[in-house]
């Protein structure tokens, strides 16, 4: 999988969590190095007044699922 298809799946799983009112604003970036190799940069705010911070998370070749897309958010820092 290309590092833009995996980036096009996380926004798309970020555009349902926030039609379900769980997340209220999203701000996703990403950095390609490669096809396959870059950084995803993220902020998330939810419906709790809760935020999740994710920095430099380095994506190499990874089989998506939303399962996977919602581990590595928990890999960021939430406040």
């Amino acid at each position: 999988m290309l590092l833009s298809e995996y980036m096009r799946e996380i926004t798309e799983t970020v555009g349902e969590l926030t039609k379900t009112g769980l997340i209220l604003s999203s701000g996703l970036t990403a950095d390609f190095r490669t096809k396959k190799i870059g950084l995803i940069k993220g902020t998330l705010s939810f419906s709790d007044d809760s935020k999740f911070f994710s920095k430099n998370t380095l994506i190499c070749v990874i089989k998506s699922t939303k399962r996977l897309i919602l581990s590595i958010i928990r890999i960021g820092t939430a406040v």
